[in-house]
This record gives C-alpha cells, sequence and structure tokens, in this order.
C-alpha cells in the first residue's frame, strides 16, 4: 500500500511541475499572459469556464499584473456598423479548447474573434436587442496574476472575487 501512495505523490508531483516547464523565462506583457494562461489551465477556475476574459494593466512599471476570470457575458456586435466601430476584443488565445480574449490598444480589430465568440454564444445582435445584461457574481472568484517583467517565471497568483487587493510581494531580483 505504501509503495502505492509514494507513486500517487511522485506522479502528482512531477505533474504538478510539468506545466511549469512550458513557462517563458523572457517575454513581453503577451508572454506574461501566456504564461499566465499556461498556469490558470492548471486551476479548478479553468475547469469551471469555457470562455475567459483577460484584463490587463500597462501602466504598472516594475511587473506585468492581469486578471483572468469566466466571462458570463455577451458582447453587443452590430452587422450595420464597420467591424472596426465594434467594441469588440481583438487579441485571444484558444488554449486546451478554451477561448481566452482581451483587448490591447497596440492592435487593430481582428475579425477572427467574432467566429469565435458566435461559436462560444458570446454574441448579442446589437439591432435585435441593444442592451446586455450583465451578471455581478460578487462571489465569482477570478486569478489576478503578477509576473516579474525580467524574469517571467517569476510570479505570484492570487485567486480572489475581490476587484483591488495588495499587490503581493515579488522577488524580481
Amino acid at each position: 500500500m505504501k509503495k502505492y501512495l509514494y507513486a500517487l505523490i511522485f506522479i502528482s508531483l512531477v505533474s504538478c511541475n510539468s506545466y511549469k516547464s512550458q513557462l517563458s523565462e523572457k517575454g513581453n506583457y503577451e508572454d506574461a499572459i501566456f504564461n499566465g494562461i499556461i498556469d490558470f489551465s492548471n486551476t479548478q477556475l479553468f475547469l469551471e469556464g469555457k470562455v475567459f476574459f483577460v484584463n490587463f494593466d500597462l501602466k504598472v512599471e516594475d511587473y506585468y499584473a492581469f486578471s483572468i476570470m469566466d466571462n458570463s457575458d455577451k458582447l453587443l456586435f452590430s452587422e450595420k456598423k464597420a467591424f472596426s466601430d465594434n467594441y469588440l476584443p481583438n487579441k485571444f488565445i484558444i488554449y486546451k479548447n478554451k477561448l481566452f480574449f482581451w483587448w490591447d490598444d497596440n492592435y487593430g480589430s481582428d475579425k477572427d474573434i467574432l467566429e469565435k465568440l458566435i461559436l462560444n454564444n458570446k454574441i448579442q445582435n446589437e439591432e435585435e436587442s441593444p442592451f446586455i445584461d450583465f451578471e455581478t457574481d460578487e462571489k465569482k472568484k477570478g486569478a489576478k496574476y503578477f509576473f516579474c517583467k525580467n524574469n517571467l517565471k517569476k510570479y505570484k497568483r492570487v485567486i480572489t472575487n475581490l476587484g483591488i487587493i495588495k499587490t503581493p510581494k515579488l522577488n524580481c531580483e
């Protein structure tokens, strides 16, 4: 029985560390977001959702800060408007068959996101109904990430339902 217990513990430790070997050490905020998505895919929150919203803050100087949470709301789209006039996210990643999206001012509109959002039932036709019922569940949790800019393998994840939290201590040296 002890052999099986040791084997099980060993396998779980190896599988927990294996995803960390996929993380990039160097890069920009997009690489930090991808590292965060890899880490997030190993949380219970990842199992509970299908479409996730990434919200990042480029104003922070010492580290990259962003959050990832389940997106249960729809986005308005109008066929009568030019595509770029619809306020749709312009960056996305499909990871392990789940959609992660965000807005990035450094890029223009991306028509590919519309197809992904439609496939995931996240588009509401503005002509049919111009108002969206937003879900406000204060108990809903997300993951907040803080990545060192000089080494993206150094980071902290905080699972919380709070919108604003105190920045955890990061040893980025």
